[in-house]
């Protein structure tokens, strides 16, 4: 899931996503003492070449190919595959990240991942980190509140995120997630997930014209008034001119933010 390798349920779909599913759990089942990337990646390559030895059949050597190429990725990045006996220093061992003390006690796991420069492996790193963060606070006991902020995060947006959205507040992660536009979460599906699940929304401007109409639409409704006024000249028998005006009222329901109101502000530098 975390390497977002979970399609869906559907009939092409589903066939792909158990197949990766029954690929890695066959590895890591006939192989329990892989401790990195590394090391998984070179007993895929194995499973690949004799998938019978590791109990899949020979159509595993093209249904597996994403989920190896993946790994593959992941191998060649080196923090992420320290371990025991593969590691600069045991100083790096003694400082190693682990997500069960953000439970336990003040403190920030900073992660950095350059999606100009890694595009391919960064969001698999950051969704690695996310999924980690969940598990450990299911099985860790909680006493303090985690706060679990993603920039640019449609860079990482995978359909099976819906996940994360919606176990994180019962898990005592608070999550806030910046990104560009809701368009850029359609092609996902996390746009309706979002709507859904996530409290508070803000929006710093709104460009496109159908996010817009959402907005507007979403704004709710108030009773406004259309107000106008006339005025009309006339000349008496005399010949002298005469003006009389008039002004009139009407009630309407319309939207709470008109689209000027949103493009006024989208406009505002400040």
């Amino acid at each position: 899931a975390a390497l977002g390798l979970l399609y869906g349920t559907g009939y092409g779909e589903g066939h792909y996503s158990t197949a990766n599913t029954a690929f890695v759990n066959s590895v890591l089942k006939h192989f329990p003492e892989v401790r990195s990337f590394a090391d998984l990646a070179d007993r895929m390559q194995f499973a690949l070449k004799r998938p019978k030895s590791v109990g899949l059949d020979d159509s595993i050597q093209s249904d597996g190919s994403h989920v190896r190429r993946i790994v593959d990725q992941l191998a060649n990045v080196g923090p992420l595959n320290v371990s025991v006996g593969n590691t600069p220093s045991d100083d790096v061992i003694a400082e190693i990240m682990d997500p069960a003390g953000l439970f336990q006690q003040p403190e920030i796991h900073y992660f950095h991942l350059s999606s100009t420069l890694g595009p391919g492996v960064a969001p698999h790193i950051a969704r690695l980190a996310v999924y980690m963060l969940l598990t450990t606070a299911k099985l860790s006991s909680r006493d303090k509140q985690v706060y679990l902020i993603i920039d640019e995060f449609q860079r990482i947006a995978t359909s099976n995120l819906d996940y994360l959205l919606q176990l994180s507040r019962s898990m005592g992660v608070g999550v806030t997630l910046a990104n560009q536009s809701i368009a850029d979460l359609r092609k996902s599906g996390l746009d309706i997930v979002i709507d859904s699940n996530c409290r508070y929304r803000r929006w710093f401007g709104v460009a496109a014209w159908d996010e817009q109409d959402r907005l507007m639409n979403g704004s709710g409704e108030c009773v406004d008034q259309l107000r106008g006024w006339s005025t009309q000249t006339s000349t008496d028998s005399q010949g002298r001119q005469r003006e009389s005006f008039s002004e009139s009222g009407n009630e309407f329901i319309g939207p709470r933010l008109t689209k000027n109101d949103i493009k006024r502000v989208t406009d505002d530098d400040r």
